[in-house]
Order: C-alpha cells, then structure tokens, then sequence
C-alpha cells in the first residue's frame, strides 16, 4: 500500500499513524513499512489490531510511505492519520 503524503512542509517533522487489521501465517508475521523520508523496516504484527507508526521528515512538499505485508495471511487498512511535530 502506498501512502502519498502532499503538502507537507520540507524541513518539518511529521507522526503517520496507520491503524491497521492483520491475521497472520508465517512464524515471523510483520508489517514491512518505508518511506521516502526516513529509514524503513519490518515491525512485529500484533493480530488482530494494532497501530503503526513512523516519523518522517520530508526534503520536499510531497512525501510516499509504502506498507507491505510479511508472512501475513491477509491485512486490512482502516486509517491513517498525520501530525506535524513541534
């Protein structure tokens, strides 16, 4: 899934809040989760509901944050949300 940030400020410290569903298949389920504007990685997913998030601080007005599924055997997006940080 891929999240397309616009008009955020460059230089500017934003929270992404991803609420998301998950059942999981594999022994290490994840959510792998990426960014144009910060380091990307794998965070342990929590069946069957659970909020992820990340900081990002973007070089342009226009930032992407990508989730993808790891060893899930199905996920549903619900939400997500913005906040510029102080």
């Amino acid at each position: 899934m891929e999240i397309w940030l616009k008009n955020v400020d460059p230089g500017g410290r934003y929270l992404v809040s991803i609420d998301v569903g998950c059942s999981a298949c594999g022994p290490n389920p994840a959510f792998k989760i990426g960014a144009s504007d910060a380091a990307g990685g794998l965070v342990d997913a929590e069946p069957p509901d659970q909020v992820l998030l990340a900081i990002i601080e973007p070089h342009t007005n226009l930032s992407l944050v990508t989730v993808k599924p790891h060893q899930l055997d199905s996920w549903i997006f619900h939400l997500v949300e913005v906040f510029r940080l102080p």
